[in-house]
């Protein structure tokens, strides 16, 4: 009798607990999933202190701090917790020690300026991890350690002026590791070396001046964004060679180097808006460009097009070279190359000769370029 009466008192406890936080919270019992946005502290103390199983917790827009998520370790059945538009400063040591079964964890758009050494200990089943547009300026060694499993980390918008070594080491599964609108300068050469399943990187919006010696031989890596850096030169040395597409717009390029480049998948070259004077691919690294599709160029110095400019790409599809300085395009610039479509527009041409494109398959893609006069010999 005394067990019965002891479970109906704590069955009423939870009634009373649930019928307060439900006048803040949406709940949806099916997918256990809890909506919390925008709600009182005092129903999340309430959430993180029950003993409800959830598998969704929703806290964002709460304005919480750092104090109010220290028991959210009593929810260990969670699959996908989002802390999202808090006020939350440090990432303290343990502080998901408990959420083995975590597979999502939003932390965008707080005020985290440090990471603790093992602030992520116990999330060995989490797969994406948001920590854009915070207050992050460094990345310390082996901070994001026991994340084994991650495949897709965001850290966009934050302060990042450096990479260090061993900060990713043990994030083998890692497969989207973004970076953009960040102060980088510094990259380690090793940083990303033992990522072997790292897809797309992107550096997009950054203070690079170099990227040089950054070791990407090992990884799997099929897009990599270095627009909107200040890199003057680049080699593709260590790029490994399975990369699709490499975006290299408005940085100051003068010109790209291919000294060394094993890459033979190469689909898409974008150098647009960087401080190119002339443009040529050599015997020697012909075989990095077997399968280029596309190569755009547009807003650079280029002056003129030789014979010599593009006969070792002769599979390209699509060219834009538009507004460049473009005075003079030589007689069977084009003989061997099977182009789908050349922008040249804005350029300072009067006129284009025929004999440019003696190749007859060409013949039709001049349709596209408009505002051109033309000539035959």
């Amino acid at each position: 009798m005394a067990k019965f009466i002891k479970y109906i008192i704590i069955m009423l406890v939870l009634v009373k607990q649930l019928t307060k936080v439900n006048s803040y919270c949406n709940f949806n019992e099916s997918e256990n999933r809890v909506d919390c946005r925008k709600t009182s502290k005092e129903s999340v103390e309430l959430i993180l202190n029950s003993s409800f199983e959830i598998n969704a917790l929703d806290l964002s827009f709460n304005n919480l701090n750092d104090s109010d998520i220290k028991d959210v370790n009593n929810l260990e059945s969670l699959i996908e917790l989002n802390l999202s538009n808090n006020e939350l400063l440090i990432l303290g040591t343990n502080q998901f020690e408990n959420l083995n079964k975590l597979e999502i964890l939003d932390l965008s758009n707080n005020q985290l300026f440090y990471i603790e050494l093992n602030a992520f200990n116990g999330l060995i089943s989490v797969l994406e991890l948001h920590l854009q547009r915070n207050h992050l300026t460094e990345l310390y060694e082996y901070s994001l350690d026991n994340l084994q499993k991650c495949k897709f980390i965001d850290l966009d918008s934050n302060k990042i002026t450096r990479i260090r070594n061993n900060v990713f080491t043990s994030m083998t599964s890692l497969e989207t590791l973004s970076f953009q609108f960040n102060r980088l300068e510094q990259v380690h050469s090793e940083a990303f070396k033992g990522l072997e399943n790292l897809n797309d990187l992107s550096f997009y919006w950054n203070k690079l001046s170099s990227f040089d010696k950054v070791d990407l031989s090992t990884s799997q890596i099929e897009n990599l964004n270095l627009s909107f850096n200040k890199l003057e030169n680049f080699k593709m040395t260590l790029i490994n060679d399975k990369v699709k597409t490499i975006d290299l717009s408005s940085n100051k390029l003068k010109w790209f180097d291919y000294d060394g480049a094993k890459n033979h998948v190469l689909k898409n070259l974008i150098l647009v808006s960087n401080d190119m004077r002339s443009f040529k691919i050599s015997l020697k690294i012909i075989d990095a460009f077997l399968y280029l599709d596309s190569l755009y160029l547009d807003k650079n110095y280029i002056s003129e097009i030789t014979k010599t400019t593009f006969q070792n790409i002769a599979g390209i599809k699509k060219l834009s070279l538009k507004d460049n300085k473009i005075i003079q395009i030589q007689d069977t610039t084009f003989y061997n190359v099977v182009v789908e479509e050349i922008n040249l527009e804005n350029n300072n041409l009067s006129v284009i000769n025929y004999a440019s494109f003696l190749n007859s398959k060409n013949f039709v893609n001049l349709k596209r370029m408009k505002n051109h006069k033309f000539k035959n010999n």
